[in-house]
């Protein structure tokens, strides 16, 4: 990035800077529903679980882009959303916050058929597969889904 280019969140996020990320969530105009090219397009959201900042900042930065209505459902180019990648990044916190926005669908399949639940069960993590079960109770969970490998 040119020295006078303006960042943008995905670069913030990339530099994993937590002031620069929480000043852009922050700002009017703010896209927080855009992939990533870079990163698969990966939405912020995706992205957030995976970069190497303290809890503290990870949860108001998360708090911080659920005030701007991001498309929780939106899926990056392997069909995977942010529900998917919480799982798959060992976040229960992420699992138990989506669990309260209304309309996280959490029986999306990505390109491969695997849904949350999948990937939670995958992550070999009983507090990610006991925070998605009591998270997502409501719902009309698919637990019987196979996916395209027959698994």
């Amino acid at each position: 990035m040119a020295r006078d280019e303006i960042p943008t969140l995905n670069d913030a996020l990339s530099r994993e800077d937590v002031d620069l990320i929480t000043d852009l969530v922050d700002s009017d105009g703010v896209d927080v529903s855009s992939g990533d090219p870079e990163v698969g397009n990966q939405t912020p959201l995706m992205r957030l679980g995976y970069i190497n900042v303290e809890d503290e900042d990870r949860a108001a930065i998360l708090e911080l882009l659920l005030l701007k209505n991001p498309d929780v459902n939106l899926a990056d180019d392997m069909g995977r959303t942010a529900l998917c990648h919480a799982c798959l990044a060992g976040r229960a916190d992420f699992v138990r916050r989506l669990g309260r926005v209304c309309g996280c669908d959490p029986n999306i399949p990505d390109k491969g058929g695997n849904n949350a639940a999948m990937y939670a069960v995958c992550s070999e993590n009983a507090a990610i597969v006991e925070t998605f079960l009591s998270a997502f109770s409501a719902h009309n969970l698919d637990l019987e889904r196979v996916n395209m490998e027959g698994e």
